[in-house]
């Protein structure tokens, strides 16, 4: 039944109720409460039409979100890609991955494109740069959070516990545990929202 129908429908319930059986016998009656249950019934099943519209309209923004997220993840990451992967920093070697590739706005779990590009450094790691140690560290930008706020209370945090993500899939991918050490940096503009995983100099 059509969400246009609905109220057709309980438009000539009512017409019926109120005009054609008034003043009938009781067997008239009877078909008159029938058709009062079944306008209720009609009048619900309109209110649940309604609510079912809402459901699939958010449901619709939510998709149209996560499909805009995972574009820019993906231009994030061609980005990274046609850049130089290490960076001479000093005597140290520096591999940077942005955040939006590793991981979803305001959170710390890693993304399936972010586990991809970690493997490339592990195999990086393990070939040119095996025996030294490894300091990965966080960085966010300097924007406040605000749907993770309760959760995370300041950027230093979020940063700091992207880091450990980081650290943890390293060592799963057979980096030793020891030679990584883990820091979060406080929220700044300058370097934005990204995890240097920085090779240390012998």
């Amino acid at each position: 039944m059509t969400r246009k129908a609905l109220p057709l429908l309980i438009l000539v319930a009512a017409v019926l109720v109120s005009g054609t059986f008034a003043g009938c016998g009781p067997k008239k009656q009877d078909q008159i409460t029938a058709l009062q249950v079944e306008n209720a019934n009609l009048k619900g099943q309109l209110r649940n039409q309604d609510g079912f519209m809402e459901d699939i309209q958010s449901l619709e923004s939510e998709v149209a979100q996560a499909k805009q997220e995972a574009q820019d993840a993906r231009m994030e990451l061609a980005r990274a890609k046609s850049a130089a992967p290490a960076v001479a920093s000093g005597q140290n070697v520096v591999m940077n991955v942005p955040g939006s590739v590793l991981f979803a706005a305001g959170s710390d779990k890693l993304t399936a494109a972010g586990k991809k590009e970690l493997d490339g450094i592990v195999r990086t790691l393990q070939g040119q740069y095996a025996g030294h140690r490894i300091s990965i560290e966080g960085h966010t930008d300097n924007t406040p959070l605000v749907r993770t706020k309760a959760k995370w209370h300041t950027n230093l945090w979020l940063s700091a516990n992207r880091a450990r993500s980081v650290a943890d899939y390293l060592i799963s991918r057979g980096i030793p545990e020891n030679s990584i050490s883990i820091v979060g940096h406080g929220a700044g503009k300058s370097k934005g929202r990204l995890v240097e995983i920085v090779v240390l100099s012998r």
